[in-house]
């Protein structure tokens, strides 16, 4: 596995989550008339998804013991801890959104969610990853290399390593309706996929007010192909009840 894509696989993983969520939400909620046996049913899932990720170690290493605990309960409690002693600014983000997920009321989740995002939304670095070859040096865009030259970051670098994680962070603030004035912010980013990020939020929130927002921000976009990739939840937001 190269350098570049292990950063990748932690935003994938992130989405991968998120995504899960989200689908198990929008279960739950279907036309305001569910039952409090399809509640319990949508809380077990993200349960035993969560647990799943645990096995895995999207939160950091996890024992046999923690995993059996998880399983009999003890999720939560092994989550609040993770976060409270997890130095891991990444994993400590993923802990907080799960334990949301969960049901979990604490402000301190949140205020850290919004810390997280607010780094990758006022970075001022441009997208590392080429779309198109037409613009590619070395392996990255002709802006990003001029921008990391400028800010004397290596390749190959965990500065640079840690560029790829931008997106992630966005996500993190989606599926809150508190989330969509820091989602609007994201699509002024020079960021292709941190702009990306912000508008596929927005569309999920069903935001129509931001459609125009979403407009001006294809517009600094001059590729075709990266137009089309932001553009696309113009559509989603229209056709989103």
């Amino acid at each position: 596995m190269s350098i570049k894509q292990l950063p990748l696989r932690g935003v994938m993983m992130l989405k991968v989550l998120y995504v899960a969520v989200w689908c198990g939400l929008l279960v739950g909620v279907g036309y305001g008339q569910t039952s409090q046996d399809q509640v319990d049913e949508v809380l077990s899932q993200r349960v035993r998804s969560v647990i799943g990720h645990l096995e895995e170690g999207v939160y950091g290493p996890a024992t046999q013991e923690q995993i059996a605990e998880a399983e009999a309960g003890q999720l939560v409690p092994i989550l609040e801890a993770r976060f409270v002693t997890s130095q891991d600014a990444d994993v400590k983000a993923r802990v907080a959104r799960s334990l949301m997920d969960l049901g979990e009321k604490s402000n301190a989740y949140w205020d850290f969610l919004v810390q997280q995002a607010k780094l990758a939304i006022e970075s001022d670095a441009p997208s590392p990853r080429c779309f198109s070859s037409a613009n590619c040096v070395s392996g990255h865009p002709a802006e990003y290399v001029a921008w990391a030259r400028a800010h004397n970051v290596p390749e190959g670098s965990q500065a640079e390593m840690a560029l790829y994680w931008l997106e992630g962070k966005v996500y993190l603030v989606s599926g809150d309706p508190r989330g969509i004035p820091l989602l609007r912010e994201a699509l002024k980013s020079p960021y292709r996929e941190i702009v990306s990020a912000g508008a596929d939020g927005l569309a999920r929130a069903h935001d129509k007010d931001s459609i125009p927002l979403i407009v001006e921000a294809c517009k600094r976009f001059h590729d075709p192909d990266e137009v089309r990739q932001i553009a696309h939840t113009l559509k989603a937001i229209s056709t989103r009840s």
